[in-house]
Parts: C-alpha cells; structure tokens; sequence
C-alpha cells in the first residue's frame, strides 16, 4: 500500500506524513492479523485508511498502483465485466510481484481464501487489457507515481509478471 506512496516522495511529488504511514501499516496487519475476527478488523482497516489520507491530504497512502490498475481497466476496457473491488484484488497481486516481493504470493493466497478473483478470467477481462493495464504508458491517472512507472515497465515485464502471478 504505502510503496507507492514512498515512491512518489522519493520522486518529490508527494511529501510523507509518518503518521499516516503508520496508520495504513496499521490496517494492513489488522486485516491479516488471524487473532480477530475479520470483520472486525476490516472495519478499523477502513477507518485507519480514511485517517491516513485525510491526514496526509491525500490517498497515496491507501491508494497506489492497484487502483491506477482498475481505473486503467476500465478506461481500457469500456465494458464493464468487473466489479471495482474485483479489479483491485487482482491488482493488488501485481505490484508485489514487479517489486519482486514475496507479499504477492501472499496476496494470492489470502484472495483465494476469501473468494476474490486470482485471473484474467475470474474478472472476466481479456488477457491482452490486463496486460496494458500495468502498463503505465496507458492514459489514466497518468499524475499517479507507482511502481508501475518506478520499474521501468514495457509490455514484456508487464506480460512476465502477469504470468509469475498466475493472472494470466
């Protein structure tokens, strides 16, 4: 969640809030934390991330290449076969991968347990989309600073980290 937010400061498009970093660190381990029951934890994980962004003035601490991935789909996409939520969880997995993290895998196996989409056919978009959608080269939220940029991107990484991930 808050690489890309390290990201766009390290670029000096954004200024870090400490606080809000902890706060969107917070939530995560929340979520994944299996001492709570889930709900209950995914309940302070939003709450924690709306406070994070309303301190830092901005949802780069919550928001970052996973959600420059749906709104790419979708621009790239028209027809939507998706739900939003759905896009997300997909491309929650990639950004782990391209940094070559092991959080990716362990995204994939969280979205399994709990019955969110793990490919290009699970949210029923075309491989070819979801390819150009970790592209950053596509048009939308182009101001957005991710690791989509930050890697040196092109059509062969993005199609290796898609297959690495197992998403297409």
């Amino acid at each position: 969640m808050i690489k890309d937010y390290e990201l766009a400061a390290e670029k000096g498009i954004d200024i870090i809030d400490d606080f809000s970093i902890f706060l969107a660190e917070l939530s995560a381990i929340n979520v994944y934390n299996e001492n709570f029951l889930f709900l209950k934890d995914l309940a302070k994980s939003f709450v924690l991330n709306g406070i994070a962004m309303e301190i830092a003035g901005t949802s780069r601490p919550y928001s970052g290449a996973r959600q420059k991935f749906t709104h790419v789909l979708d621009y790239l996409h028209s027809t939507k076969n998706s739900l939003h939520e759905e896009q997300v969880a997909l491309g929650t997995v990639l950004p782990g991968y391209l940094r070559g993290e092991d959080l990716g895998k362990y995204i994939s196996c969280f979205s399994k347990e709990v019955g969110l989409p793990l490919n290009y056919r699970e949210i029923r978009n075309p491989k070819e989309v979801i390819i150009k959608g970790i592209n950053p080269r596509a048009k939308d939220r182009c101001e957005r600073c991710t690791v989509l940029e930050g890697v040196g991107i092109n059509r062969k990484i993005a199609e290796q980290a898609c297959k690495e991930a197992s998403i297409i």
